[in-house]
């Protein structure tokens, strides 16, 4: 029932007609208004064992990471009951800014409602990702999708 936020919230191109009327309402620009909205979404319990982070695409002038894990929401059960987890994948796009600071210049989130068979198969993904050795992207690879590929020039967006 709490994805009702998220799905009012969203940027779904299967309703494109619907999100194009609420655009201005639907992003955020600067620090203060994106803490606002963090304040609106619905409180959440995240299990930080279950996180997984996957680095897409690095270079000096874009990062691409993703971050999938379980989370609880609000009301929050107590032991001995059993909590409904639900499912998120998180992607965000940075660039650097001055001062040791990133830029977000793109986010997205997906949700969904977690059964025991998807819980039991996360858990096989988890127990995979965490025995497995990071992999490292070649320098050749990195330049093929470097700053102008990114629409990147002389460290400014185009």
């Amino acid at each position: 029932s709490n994805f009702q936020f998220h799905i009012r919230m969203s940027h779904n191109i299967k309703q494109i007609d619907k999100w194009a009327k609420h655009r201005g309402s639907r992003l955020f620009h600067g620090a203060m208004d994106v803490a606002a909205q963090l304040c609106k979404m619905p409180a959440t319990r995240h299990l930080t064992e279950s996180f997984i982070v996957d680095v897409v695409m690095s270079s000096q002038t874009l990062l691409i990471f993703s971050v999938q894990g379980l989370f609880e929401e609000a009301p929050f059960v107590v032991a001995p009951n059993t909590p409904q987890l639900n499912f998120f994948s998180r992607t965000f796009a940075v660039i650097p800014k001055p001062n040791s600071s990133v830029c977000v210049v793109s986010d997205e989130l997906y949700l969904s409602p977690m059964t025991n068979a998807r819980i039991e198969r996360y858990r096989i993904q988890l127990a995979k990702a965490n025995s497995a050795a990071p992999v490292m992207a070649t320098p050749p690879a990195i330049a093929a999708v470097g700053p102008a590929a990114a629409g990147v020039e002389n460290g400014e967006w185009k």
